[in-house]
Parts: C-alpha cells; structure tokens; sequence
C-alpha cells in the first residue's frame, strides 16, 4: 500500500492532467447529449370520435358504434378496441400491436371507415386522429378522450 501511495505522489502531475482530461471530455459528451422537456413518445392508439346530434345512446350504438368498430377490427394490426357511446356521439379508442407503423395504420383506417361512412345516418361528423401527446391538451369545453 505504501508503494502505490509513493507511485501516486512520483506521477501526480500524470495523474491532474487526466482528471483535467476527463472533465474536459465529460463537459464536450454534456453538451452534445440531447436536452428536452418532454421525451419522443408514440403511442399505438387511434381515436374515432363520432357526433350525431341528439339521438338516442340506444340508437347510436345500432347506427353508428357497431358499424364503426366492425369498420375498424378489420385493419391490420388492431389489438383492442374501446367504445363509449353517450347520446348523440360515440368515442372508439383502438390500439395496435406496438411494432404498427401508425401512419399506414391511420390510412387503412381512414379508408375502412370512408367504406362505411355511407351506411351511418346523415349529419354524422367523424373525427379520425392519432393519440399523440398534444391530443391530450383539450380545452375545457370538450370532454376528455377515452384512453
């Protein structure tokens, strides 16, 4: 022990010069790391949102939800669907297997539900978006999406 106490005070000079340059490195990798608030998130989720005016839950559930999910669990790589009807609209959350590429899976929806669009009643307003995080960000006049 008494040797390696007298080599560390022989090459003390060696040995700031490498804590000097250790921290130097450990400064340039700081600096470069990349810095952000919030990390990249991407979510396998889609949301429908279905308005139909003052109709009954009942019959937005016959008329609207049920096309709409049949429409949905036939694109490739749907995992789970979620509905909630309340009168007059529908939300369906749906849920991919996590190795979908969402835009492509976005666009077969859309087409499957543009299949469909002809057979739910006039007046329907259907919303089709990713669930990405800013989705979460509703104004206090809407409702919060089922997730």
């Amino acid at each position: 022990m008494i040797r390696f106490t007298k080599l560390l005070q022989s090459q003390a000079k060696a040995i700031y010069l490498i804590f000097v340059f250790m921290a130097i490195l450990g400064i340039l990798a700081y600096s470069n790391l990349p810095s952000g608030v919030y990390p990249e998130l991407s979510f396998p989720r889609i949301a429908v949102i279905a308005e139909a005016g003052n109709v009954a839950p009942e019959q937005v559930v016959l008329t609207v939800t049920r096309p709409l999910e049949v429409a949905t669990n036939q694109v490739y790589g749907v995992q789970k669907i979620r509905s909630k009807t309340a009168r007059g609209s529908t939300e369906l959350s749906i849920e991919f297997q996590p190795t979908t590429d969402m835009q492509q899976a976005l666009q077969q929806l859309e087409a499957k539900i543009n299949e469909v669009r002809s057979t739910l009643p006039a007046g329907v307003n259907l919303t089709v978006e990713r669930v990405t995080p800013p989705f979460f960000r509703y104004s206090a006049t809407t409702s919060p999406p089922i997730l």
